[in-house]
């Protein structure tokens, strides 16, 4: 509501006022009319008003409304204006704070989320390296208590050790060699062997004497005897030089693991020291990296502050901007409304023809106060923007400072891990190697203890056997005994010696599975921190995929692919060929090891005689090599079968590394396209802010005061279209984060799920060659024991022609045996002596056993908390550092082991031939027992026959027959023997042809493998060319559509630039849509409210029709007045009263009502009587005025109301002029 609306209309009231009978009111205008204003005069009516005036309201109450008005005055709005538009410009302003104040908290809530669940993060990661620390003292505490265990155990040991030493040394006082007490076991021995050499020397001269006494009786019958005694004195000869030298490799196998023991030590104390340094060094880290955990935490907490100060000063300054720019709008909208004000003052007042040019001057004025208004809004806006964009970019960095420490952060704890893992693996080694090497030098001294204890007994029993031939059953026992006990030392050796070779092939194995495991290691962290920085450098540049982008890309990865992966799978051919070519050679090994049995078996057929038993044996033993032959080739099938099923998964393997690195290939041309995508928003962003920049500056110059309000708004609603698009951007950017996050996620999980199946893979391969070389070793034993079979055939054989002419020999002896039988005697209550000395002995190896097996136990349950304790030092020890060390220590170590190798199988081909001699010897005592048996029986037979002479020549002729028959029966046995030896070598003829025609077979397999494999390699080349001649082809065609691109682009940057603006076009239609939405609302109101006031008009036009006859009586009397009297007696303060009693909005009023209203009044005088006041008609001159077009010049903006209220006034004034002129 205009104030020349309300001059009008108070007028008018005034009048009506004063017609009634009642004089107006001079002086000030009352409190009553101003508190009435801010009531809706379209809700209650002119009495409403009045009454609502004249309410007594309470002082609060007026002070607040003064306190409200004073408000609003100060805000740029006129305190006379309507209710509605008061309460409309407050409900936009409290939106508008709800919305400010809703998008704030907002903010707040994800900022105090996301600091919450960074800070939940590093507590985590400190607890967790809390709990480490105190896990990793607790475990050290109990390795201490541990260790100082074990050192008791040893001190123990070591004690055990001395008194068992003493005991011997007792012992020896005992026998009367206390010389000998004090040296080393090996000097005891060469001096037993030597007193045992001596009694042997004593005893031949004793013999020689005896010879000579009865060598005059006795010459005839003794020349076959003393031959034969020759050379049993030639074969104990011999066995004394095997003894000789076996004490004497006894003796440089004290002296090497003596060497091997001290090198021991020394390797154990070299060990140890280089532990003691790497503890040190992984607590140093360890604090290290406690303070730098410290330091992230305080720049954290420095980080957080900044944002929240950051924060807080961006919420100041968008609320003084949203302040400052609703200042701007209030002032542009109440400089007008107050303009028309005063011109509207100045007419009443003046009503003369210089209003106008007064009007147009203050017009002019009023313009170009506002442009320079708008002129300092917009340098205050730039600044403020200035200003915003300045933080912006300084919040942008901190976050980014804050997302490289994070990054930092998540690298330390990669780093740490990788180095706990290899620190662990490398402790798990040398612990592993350690133990090998304590269990390698407990079971040489434990072999040479008991090679010692066999050696003593052995030489002991066969002293009793020389010189004695008779013994009890007690005694033969014994040696079955004795020997029962070698067999199984024997088998234990053996057992030994397959774990040797089977921890020498792990540590091997766990050698190139560590180079391997590091090598994979470097690899996938290279890979990993190559796909973390790309990813980090792309998180905010992913946005949408390109098709032509994957068709330009996609055939040079596939050429890279198959480039990259052709030297994998020639690796792995050759590897698979190494492998059967390996298998091959095994069974060329055993090809000529059976022929090598064959050459042993054809020239000894005329050896097994009298061999039943034994020959069944060599049938079952080559039955055993038979199952062994099956079982290889068993096995070497399923090992073929395992390496198809491993090429198979490798196979796969392959493919998932291809697709992986096709999606990384995708994902790099996404990153690509995102990037070519920021690269166009941003020039997009730069051009609209150029376009905004230009269109303020264009309209500021040429718009009058009329268009600067639709410029505030297109710059507003611009801006608020900017930030819209900006988060919506914010938005997708995040998803592709995410989306990036997971596929980095899946693609990490992927290569875990790879790193797992490879490893399984190895151990599998680990598990196949651990079977050949079990198999080999079989193959190996069943030759030695094959070749032993042929020699114990041989010597079958001889041993058998000797036994006959022993029987001759054993005669002559039996007189001799009578004469030393008392010596017998005594050496039988020495052998009681000895055994009950080796009983307690063998107890003493059983307590010694059971402490070892203890010790074993304890041994595992210590390497368990080992293990544990490993765990915990890798997180302390530092790879990178220590890796050229453990090279060359890795190196020293390969050196030492190969010479421990050397020596060790030096010893064990030592072991070997002792074993040899020994199980040599074995037999031969037990031939000698069964002859001694034997020749017992027919020395009592000889001498009943001596005493019957004539009986004795009859037992000799029916001995000569059954002998004879015996003969005829072992002739059938042998030809037996011949015919079964014929059909086993038939039968291994068999297995050889078959066994060749398998390997024919398998190397027809292979080559046609390789024939494959060949023309595959071929076609792939094939291939590969005519991908290069393709991949010509296209980058030609990719260039060709490189320059289609460009012209493309070209033309999208216009079509981008004419579309920037129809959206322009567009949001200021949308605008200007939403504003006359909102007019026709108020209008549809208005029209409601002027419905029911045209009603009541029509009621006041009834009650003015009664008061015609009145009025026309006054005109009658006032026609003698000139019209001076009516201005003296009608004062402009009732004026001004009047108006704003009767002041109505015209710029609400329809057209049709209005008119209607008003027009009633009009024909009234007009039939009555045309010579009414011209005063009275310029009262009522405003009805004349269109109210049509100033109901539409209002709705279109506030300018053109400007301009309408102009016009209105100059129709008023030359209303006037020609009424007075009349």
């Amino acid at each position: 509501m205009s104030s020349r609306e309300r001059a009008t209309h108070g007028q008018s009231s005034g009048g009506a006022q004063k017609g009634a009978g009642g004089k107006g009111e001079s002086g000030a205008v009352p409190e009553s009319s101003r508190w009435a204003d801010l009531v809706p005069f379209h809700e209650s009516g002119n009495d409403e008003a009045e009454n609502y005036g004249s309410l007594n309201l309470s002082s609060l109450e007026k002070i607040q409304l003064e306190d409200i008005l004073d408000t609003l005055k100060e805000e740029g709005l006129d305190p006379f204006a309507a209710p509605s538009e008061q309460l409309l410009y407050l409900w936009g302003l409290f939106q508008h704070s709800e919305g400010k104040r809703w998008s704030a908290t907002q903010d707040l809530e994800k900022l105090i989320q996301q600091q919450a669940e960074e800070m939940k993060e590093v507590e985590n990661y400190v607890d967790h390296v809390r709990n480490m620390t105190e896990e990793r003292e607790g475990l050290a505490s109990k390795y201490e208590t541990e260790n100082e265990q074990l050192r008791t155990k040893l001190e123990h040991l070591q004690v055990q050790h001395e008194e068992q030493a003493k005991e011997v040394e007792e012992m020896l006082d005992q026998e009367g060699l206390s010389d000998i007490a004090h040296s080393n076991p090996s000097e005891q021995i060469a001096y037993l062997l030597v007193e045992r050499a001596t009694l042997l020397e004593r005893l031949d001269l004793t013999e020689n004497d005896l010879g000579f006494h009865k060598s005059n009786r006795q010459e005839s019958h003794l020349q076959g005897c003393d031959e034969e005694l020759e050379r049993e004195r030639k074969v104990r000869g011999c066995v004394e030089r095997d003894l000789d030298e076996a004490a004497h490799r006894l003796h440089m196998a004290h002296d090497e693991i003596r060497r091997l023991t001290d090198e021991l030590d020394m390797k154990k104390k070299e060990q140890n020291k280089p532990d003691t340094l790497e503890l040190q060094k992984a607590r140093d880290h360890n604090n290290r990296l406690d303070k730098e955990i410290l330091a992230l935490r305080s720049r954290v907490r420095s980080l957080d502050l900044q944002r929240k100060d950051h924060v807080e000063k961006i919420e100041k300054l968008g609320k003084e901007l949203d302040e400052y720019q609703k200042k701007g709008e209030q002032g542009a909208l109440s400089l007008p409304v107050n303009s028309t004000g005063e011109h509207s003052e100045q007419a009443l007042q003046d009503k003369c023809s210089k209003s106008g040019i007064e009007e147009k001057s203050s017009r002019k004025d009023a313009d170009s106060d506002q442009i320079r208004k708008l002129q300092n809004d917009e340098t205050l806006h730039k600044r403020c923007q200035q200003e915003i964009e300045n933080k912006e970019c300084r919040n942008k960095e901190v976050l980014h400072k804050f997302k490289k420490l994070e990054r930092e952060y998540e690298e330390l704890v990669e780093r740490n891990e990788e180095l706990e893992s290899v620190l662990g693996e490398t402790q798990n080694q040398r612990k592993e190697e350690n133990q090998v090497f304590e269990c390698e030098t407990e079971g040489l001294k434990r072999k040479i203890t008991t090679l010692e204890v066999e050696l003593s007994e052995m030489q002991r029993s066969k002293e009793e056997f020389c010189f004695f031939d008779q013994e009890t059953n007690s005694d033969i026992v014994k040696a079955e005994d004795i020997q029962q006990m070698l067999k199984n030392s024997q088998e234990n050796i053996e057992i030994l010696d397959s774990r040797l070779l089977e921890e020498r092939s792990w540590r091997k194995q766990l050698e190139l599975d560590l180079g391997t495991a590091q090598k994979a290691l470097r690899a996938v962290k290279e890979d990993l921190q190559k796909s973390k920085f790309e990813t980090e450098c792309l998180q905010l540049e992913v946005t949408n995929l390109h098709e032509t982008s994957k068709e330009k890309y996609f055939p040079s990865t596939i050429i890279e692919k198959q480039q990259w992966d052709n030297p994998l799978l020639e690796n792995e051919i050759f590897q698979f060929t190494e492998g059967f070519e390996m298998l091959n050679a095994h069974g060329a090994e055993q090809i000529n090891t059976d022929k090598e049995a064959e050459q042993f078996l054809f020239p000894k057929e005329n050896a097994f005689e009298d061999l039943t038993l034994k020959a069944s044996s060599s049938e079952e033993t080559i039955q055993s090599l038979e199952k062994g032959e099956e079982k290889l080739s068993d096995d070497l099938s399923k090992s073929k079968r395992k390496i198809g099923i491993l090429v198979r998964q490798l196979k796969e393997c392959i493919g998932e590394k291809r697709a992986i690195r096709e999606e990384n290939a995708q994902l790099r041309q996404e990153i690509g396209c995102t990037r070519l995508q920021l690269h166009s928003v941003e020039e997009e962003v730069a051009k609209l802010k150029q376009e905004i920049n230009t269109a303020e500056h264009h309209q500021g110059s040429h718009s009058s005061g009329a268009g600067t309000d639709s410029i505030v708004k297109l710059h507003s609603s611009g801006e608020i279209l900017f930030q819209q698009q900006q988060q919506e951007d914010v938005r997708q950017l995040r998803q592709d984060l995410h989306r990036v996050q997971n596929l980095c996620s899946s693609a990490e999980k992927e290569l875990r799920y790879e790193r797992e199946k490879k490893l399984d893979l190895k151990k599998h391969n680990i598990l196949l060659q651990q079977e050949i070389t079990k198999a080999n070793a079989d193959l190996k034993q069943a030759q030695a024991k094959h070749s032993e079979l042929s020699k114990v055939c041989t010597n079958l054989q001889t041993e058998l022609d000797q036994s006959q002419q022993m029987v001759k020999e054993l005669e002559l002896d039996i007189l001799k045996q009578n004469q030393n039988a008392k010596l017998q005697n005594s050496w039988q209550e020495k052998l009681t002596l000895e055994v009950s000395r080796a009983n307690e002995a063998d107890r003493k190896v059983l307590d010694l056993q059971q402490q070892l097996k203890e010790l074993r136990h304890q041994l595992c349950l210590s390497d368990t908390h080992i293990l544990g304790k490993k765990h915990l030092e890798e997180e302390a020890k530092a790879l990178r550092e220590h890796k050229s060390q453990l090279r060359q220590q890795l190196e020293a170590e390969q050196w030492e082991r190969k010479l421990q190798d050397q020596n060790i199988e030096e010893l064990q081909g030592h072991l070997k031939n002792f074993r040899n001699k020994e199980t040599s010897l074995l037999q031969t005592n037990a031939e000698l027992q069964l002859r001694v048996q034997q020749q017992e029986t027919r020395l009592r037979i000889l001498e009943e026959e001596r005493e019957a002479a004539s009986s004795e020549y009859v037992h000799f002729q029916n001995s000569n027959q059954k002998l004879s028959e015996q003969l005829s029966v072992l002739q059938q046995e042998k030809e037996r023997l011949y015919q079964e030896l014929d059909h086993a070598l038939k039968h291994l003829d068999d297995s050889v042809r078959k066994y060749n025609e398998k390997e024919f077979r398998h190397k027809t397999k292979l080559r046609k493998a390789k024939e494959v494999y060949l023309h595959e390699m071929n076609q792939r080349d094939g291939l590969i060319k005519e991908l290069q001649n393709e991949i010509a082809l296209i980058r030609n065609h990719n260039e060709k559509e490189k320059a289609w691109i460009r012209k493309v682009t070209t033309e999208n940057e216009t079509l981008l630039q004419e579309k920037r603006c129809l959206l322009q076009q567009a949001t200021d239609q949308e605008e200007i849509g939403r504003n006359n939405k909102w007019l026709l609302s108020s209008i549809q109101n208005r029209v409601h409210f002027l419905d029911e006031e045209n009603k009541q008009l029509q009621d006041s036009a009834f009650r003015l029709s009664n008061q015609v006859v009145t009025l026309e009586r006054i005109l009658k009397n006032i026609q003698t007045l000139n019209s001076e009297e009516l201005k003296k007696s009608i004062p402009s303060e009732g004026f001004l009263s009047n108006e704003k009693v009767f002041s109505l909005p015209v710029a609400s009023f329809p057209a049709l009502g209005f008119s209607d209203s008003f027009g009633i009044l009009k024909t009234i005088p007009d039939a009555r009587n045309e010579d009414v006041p011209e005063s009275l008609k310029a009262a009522f001159s405003f009805s004349h005025s269109p109210p049509s077009e100033m109901s539409y010049l209002n709705l279109t903006s506030t300018g053109q109301t400007l301009t309408f209220s102009g016009e209105k006034h100059d129709q008023t004034t030359s209303s006037d002029e020609a009424q007075e002129q009349e």
